[in-house]
């Protein structure tokens, strides 16, 4: 069975689903059944509807977030239910660290403490994860869903640091790498802002590090992704004690993400802490989509399930038509990719008749 063979008999086929917060209850409702029966229909077999977006605001109601975007009705139990009456699996989608991103928003409006804090001194919309606190409510924020909701797992996204090295400067952040390595921090991040993740893009990543930062930065860079790790194992933990046989997932850029955005994901794979992938596919050329394929495949190793996130309409592009998105795929499917995770559904629903007889003309099963 060649790969192409393997993927129409065995693959994930997933969609991003979030729901338009001026809905009403009664229009909000229909939305989801049609789209979840759609779905369906065209021999998808997952959704991820987002459950916490990137301002603190929740799709359901938290009792630990204060930002209730929905307050007369709950979108992610209708989702939920719905998605289950027609044999979908559900993933809640949970947007974790940002906190509002440009400004102070959501946990960060009653605890400003927690936020990350630039070279300039001045606060921003990311929650700390090197605080032990700030992991703890992160990770009970996903419990409270973990517990109350009948899924099959949980999908993290910005699971990282900002894409920038100026963060963070914080007192904390501070007084634990002096203690580390007696040092100031802001020492060591002189010169860092050249080590952009648009400039890591384009140079080698390794040789920026050696021409130009202060030679604690590596370790610096290696202490924030322990810091999210140490997030990831924490909240595996408490998943699997409670219900074992959920699955925890995550989305994640490209290699040199590891240390442009402190995301060490090919830790996460060597320590087990994903049941399985969906890796950025935000690329518009069928060069890049090949090279990123092989990448995350040659580093992942069979280790778990790998799906390409296509991005149909993101802030990185956009596909213009749905023989692109087949094209996307197929590329996907020839490189050996376990299936596909299209971003997001109202980018997709336009093409979603062409594209599924073209590439799902029959149920298949999810790989395990």
């Amino acid at each position: 069975m060649d790969k192409t063979e393997r993927s129409q008999s065995i693959e994930g086929r997933g969609v991003y689903f979030h729901l338009d917060v001026n809905l009403g209850p009664k229009e909000g409702k229909e939305h989801i059944k049609r789209a979840m029966s759609r779905l369906a229909e065209s021999h998808l077999n997952f959704v991820i509807p987002l459950a916490l977006d990137t301002k603190g605001g929740a799709y359901y109601p938290s009792t630990f977030r204060k930002t209730r975007l929905f307050p007369d009705w709950d979108p992610l139990r209708v989702t939920v239910d719905a998605a289950r009456e027609v044999g979908l699996k559900i993933y809640p989608w949970f947007c974790i660290f940002p906190e509002g991103e440009g400004v102070l928003g959501g946990a960060l409006e009653q605890h400003p403490d927690w936020a990350m804090v630039d070279k300039q001194g001045q606060p921003i919309g990311w929650a700390d994860p090197a605080k032990l606190h700030v992991r703890a409510f992160e990770a009970e924020t996903i419990m409270e869903v973990v517990r109350d909701y009948p899924i099959d797992g949980v999908s993290l996204d910005y699971l990282r640091y900002p894409n920038t090295h100026d963060v963070c400067y914080c007192d904390f952040c501070c007084s634990e790498f002096r203690q580390l390595y007696g040092v100031d921090l802001k020492e060591v991040g002189q010169g860092d802002s050249i080590l952009s993740i648009n400039t890591a893009s384009y140079l080698d990543f390794h040789t920026l590090y050696s021409r130009f930062a202060h030679p604690l930065l590596p370790r610096w860079e290696r202490w924030k992704e322990g810091n999210v790790t140490a997030f990831l194992k924490e909240l595996r933990e408490q998943v699997k004690a409670v219900r074992p046989e959920l699955e925890i997932s995550s989305y994640f850029w490209d290699i040199e993400s590891a240390h442009t955005a402190c995301q060490d994901w090919p830790s996460w794979i060597r320590q087990g802490l994903l049941d399985w992938a969906n890796p950025t596919l935000y690329v518009y050329d069928y060069r890049s989509i090949r090279r990123r394929c092989k990448e995350y495949l040659d580093v992942i190793d069979g280790a778990c399930p790998t799906y390409a996130t296509v991005g149909v309409h993101t802030s990185h592009g956009r596909i213009h038509s749905a023989e692109e998105v087949i094209e996307q795929v197929k590329v996907a499917r020839e490189e050996g990719m376990d299936g596909v995770v299209f971003f997001t559904y109202g980018a997709l629903e336009p093409y979603l008749d062409e594209v599924a007889e073209m590439l799902f003309p029959t149920k298949v099963a999810l790989p395990r």
